[in-house]
């Protein structure tokens, strides 16, 4: 029997070839193994080679194994040492300092290094204050051994080593002082330390440092010229660019860096988690938040299951969760420390990439991950959100412990922002207004405009407080003037998106002004008194509004052709002068005697969603006071029609939002008023279930999209003349609606008007019918915009075919007074969930142009089951007013699959 001969020199140098394309497509599982099979095969031969156990264990180290990567290097010197070889045993040493590093164990890394010699003295502490004796030592280094090494190579991968290590420690000035100090050698190192890994782990350590100018202009190089694409690793160039158009605002930079990140290779933990987190970061910025969402759900998802990749698949987690939450407020999504305390194991460095092996010189990575700077800094606003100031005071102490000896500005600008913050939530004094205005000129200085616009926002707001209205008003046109330009470099289908982003982040001002009002722990120390809910409520009402109501009528427009930031200062001080001084069309709470405008037997829901909680002010004739709920946009569905068949969710969730224990405490209710936020804009309250029975069986059930809506009106009962539309063939566009031309042919019946079908259901003409008929309904598709919510609307015939009716088009459009609007089409009462939570929907737009009531559905529209509902509900409305028709209507059908009633939902003051 002949036995397997082993590979030959060829087979073995194919392995090795492949090894190398695998690690550069950063497919280092494999490449592992490749490296493992040619080892033991030249092992099989009797011969060992230093090089190759060099590679494993970098391979090892990227793939997390840094026990076993640090094992190998130990062979790996034992066989430089037993060749003689000084040099390729300090080199091991280099490398494992490195793998040291990536293990979290910095002392350790700082003894290796300390005992590193060349034919003279071993290193000696590598502290920072020794920067100057190190160089010294750097510029002796010899080894006397043939041949000679490459003496310049030695110096340059020490160097990279001590520089990873001082990265990792926050001495980001003093890495790019030992940068510059081996620059001449780079030339002759070039052999096996590629330059443009130098040149974009310098631009990272200058942005680590808030050198932002600097890093920007060696991005960008003297003449203009972009690092070579087809050189550097595109993937980490892409990252290092994404966070710094995020660090400074320029958004349109972080756009571009998309593709580029979303091709990031999984097998590279760190460079993977790193860039789906920018990615995530770059879309929460930029309000595609369920953009964002599903970013990290494939994230996760590619990740799997393995031991070795939970620290990044945690990290996803809370990437997600601030996906949910909507980002945080001040803290950028990319910011998350990588594991939740820094001892902890995390994900390696990755290696880097070359077609023979070399020591690895992209650090700034995992520096930024495992930044407990970061980790302290989340924890503060977490608290903050929470309204937690005991534990967000500890946590700013352990930052500016965590923090102190960081050579970076931008760093100890945060920190100060941090500790402004906190004094803001404690109780806003005039000291805490200018710390702010300091801290925002600062980071004007830097260049970090975003941040710069979080610290104007926050004086803006303390200077309200501190009734200082001028104050507020200038801070706020600086803030909107950033606002403003970063807009305007941003392409024309994100600058929407953008603005309603930042003209809505107002939930650390709520959670704040409640705090005071309720206490920490959500329940008061002393009952507050009507006056100061009634003052807590006005004052949320106002800051918490502006700009948002107008985003998307005229000024809406106008700021989307980058107007400048005197007319939002103009508009907001009218906004405010306004409030304060004109005579109420509706119910205002200015005083607690405006509670007496309630009508009698109504009670008022009003909520505010935070991340992790929510507000509820309850309000009855006479009466107001204030609940804080577990729940927050993080724990309520956001897909409510999932549920609607579910009894035992639908008990929940009135459990959770309030409505049971309301209705306990106010006893006699028949009307049920809600001023949703958020989230619970799109709760189906009707089928909400209370003693094992849905809410339209006992209450009549009205929605507004804010308060003073609310008038004392009559409504003339019973049916009258109106205008139907449905339409059934669209062609090629939508699905055929075969029932919403018969709906319309039998509603047209009861309201004695026409009924305008097929070629006469047109744009202009449900145009035209607002504006005369005192009731219109329309039995069409609709068309739900998420990403521009001003673009939903009404899907009819059009001259050149089929167009949507808009939501400017609508609230722009003159209705007949005391009109009532029915919309049977799918989604019309559906508002995308914004940040702040505008409420921007087709109903709101209805009654801003005019209309009395709209009965709108949250869910798509079923065609046979919607002519059922409506047959039932038109003969309701012939003797009832249309909140309590469309209640009746929806009890009488209980029985019937929840999704065709449940959705329904009326709009309006009845």
């Amino acid at each position: 029997m002949i036995a397997d001969l082993p590979p030959d020199d060829a087979t073995i140098e194919a392995w090795l070839s492949d090894a190398s394309r695998a690690e550069r497509a950063g497919q280092l599982r494999g490449a592992l193994q490749r490296v493992g099979r040619a080892m033991q095969a030249v092992a099989a031969r009797g011969r060992r080679y230093q090089y190759l156990y060099e590679w494993r264990a970098r391979l090892e180290c990227a793939l997390g194994e840094h026990a076993q990567a640090e094992a190998t290097l130990v062979e790996a010197r034992r066989l430089a040492s037993d060749a003689g070889s000084r040099h390729g045993a300090f080199r091991m040493d280099l490398a494992r300092v490195e793998v040291v590093v990536a293990a979290l164990r910095p002392h350790d890394a700082e003894h290796l290094m300390s005992e590193l010699c060349g034919d003279g003295a071993p290193l000696g502490a590598v502290t920072t204050e020794r920067c100057d004796a190190v160089l010294a030592w750097l510029r002796d280094l010899r080894f006397s051994e043939q041949p000679a090494p490459n003496l310049a190579l030695a110096r340059v991968e020490t160097a990279l080593t001590l520089v990873g290590l001082w990265a990792a420690r926050g001495k980001y000035r003093s890495a790019l002082r030992l940068i510059d100090a081996i620059r001449p050698d780079l030339p002759r190192a070039e052999i096996a330390i590629r330059l443009d890994q130098v040149q974009l782990l310098e631009i990272e350590l200058q942005l680590e440092a808030g050198q932002l100018a600097a890093a920007r202009a060696g991005l960008v190089g003297p003449a203009g010229m972009a690092l070579p694409p087809e050189v550097v690793d595109r993937t980490r160039l892409a990252l290092v660019r994404a966070r710094l158009a995020l660090t400074s605002g320029q958004l349109a930079d972080a756009i571009e860096a998309l593709p580029m990140l979303a091709g990031a290779p999984v097998d590279d933990l760190e460079l993977f988690a790193a860039a789906t987190c920018a990615r995530i970061a770059i879309l929460i910025e930029l309000n595609r938040w369920r953009d964002a969402e599903l970013v990290a759900n494939q994230g996760i998802e590619q990740l799997g299951a393995e031991p070795a990749v939970r620290p990044a698949s945690e990290l996803l987690e809370r990437a997600r969760a601030a996906a949910l939450a909507r980002g945080r407020s001040v803290l950028a999504v990319w910011e998350l420390a990588l594991a939740p305390d820094a001892a902890q194991a995390r994900v390696p460095p990755a290696p880097a990439i070359a077609t023979a092996p070399a020591i690895a010189t992209t650090t700034g990575v995992s520096a930024r991950l495992t930044a407990t700077w970061a980790h302290h800094l989340n924890h503060v606003i977490l608290a903050l959100e929470g309204s937690d100031l005991a534990t967000a005071r500890a946590q700013q102490a352990a930052l500016e412990a965590a923090t102190e000896g960081i050579e970076s500005s931008y760093v100890e600008l945060r920190v100060r922002l941090s500790a402004a913050m906190v004094s803001y939530v404690r109780a806003p004094q005039p000291e805490t207004l200018a710390s702010l205005i300091a801290i925002a000129g600062e980071l004007h200085a830097l260049g970090a405009r975003g941040t710069e616009a979080q610290a104007l926002r926050y004086a803006a707001w303390t200077a309200a407080k501190l009734n200082q209205l001028d104050a507020y008003v200038a801070l706020a046109r600086s803030a909107a003037l950033i606002i403003e330009a970063i807009a305007s470099e941003l392409p024309a289908e994100s600058r929407a998106q953008y603005l309603l982003n930042k003209w809505n982040g107002r939930d650390e001002f709520v959670a704040g002004r409640m705090r005071e009002l309720v206490g920490p722990g959500g329940e008061p120390a002393v009952t507050p008194s009507k006056r100061r809910v009634c003052e807590a409520f006005q004052e949320i009402e106002k800051l918490t509004h502006w700009p948002v109501d107008d985003a998307f009528d005229d000024h809406g427009a106008r700021a989307l052709r980058n107007e400048s930031s005197d007319a939002h200062a103009r508009w907001i001080r009218d906004l405010l002068e306004a409030s304060a001084g004109a005579r109420p069309r509706g119910l205002t709470l200015r005083t607690p005697l405006s509670l007496w405008r309630i009508p009698a037997r109504t009670l008022i829901l009003h909520y505010h969603v935070l991340p992790d909680r929510t507000f509820m002010f309850r309000m009855t004739r006479g009466h107001i006071d204030v609940r804080v709920l577990k729940v927050g946009r993080l724990q309520l569905p956001h897909d409510t029609q999932a549920i609607a068949a579910d009894h035992a969710e639908l008990a929940a969730l009135a459990e959770h939002l309030g409505v049971r224990r309301a209705l306990a405490d106010f006893p006699g209710i028949r009307r049920l008023v809600i001023v949703p936020h958020d989230v619970i804009a799109n709760v189906p309250f009707a089928a909400l279930r209370v003693d094992d029975e849905p809410l339209c069986a006992s209450l009549a059930i009205s929605q507004l999209d804010r308060l003073d809506r609310l008038r004392r009106r009559r409504w003339l009962r019973g049916a009258y003349r109106g205008v139907a539309m449905g339409l059934t063939d669209y062609g090629s566009l939508q699905r055929d609606l075969p029932a919403a031309e018969r709906e319309a042919q039998r509603v047209s019946t009861r309201l004695r008007g026409p009924a305008l079908t097929g070629p006469d259901a047109t744009c202009d003409g449900l145009l035209a019918a607002l504006r005369d008929a005192r009731h219109v309904h329309v039995a069409a598709h609709g068309d739900l915009v998420r990403d521009d919510p001003a673009r939903s609307g009404v899907v009819l015939r059009d001259r050149d075919g089929y167009r949507t009716v808009t939501l400017r088009e609508l609230r722009r459009n003159p209705i007949a007074r005391g009109s009532l609007v029915t919309l049977a089409t799918c989604r019309s009462a559906d508002s995308p969930v914004l940040p702040g939570g505008a409420r921007l929907c087709i109903p709101a737009a209805l009654l801003d142009a005019g209309a009395r009531g709209v009965i709108a559905a949250l869910w798509p529209i079923y065609d046979d089951p919607s002519l059922q509902v409506m047959d039932v509900l038109y003969d309701r409305l012939r003797t009832a007013r249309p909140s309590v028709a469309l209640a009746r209507t929806q009890a009488q059908l209980r029985d019937r699959p929840a999704a065709h009633w449940a959705g329904l939902v009326f709009y309006g003051n009845d």
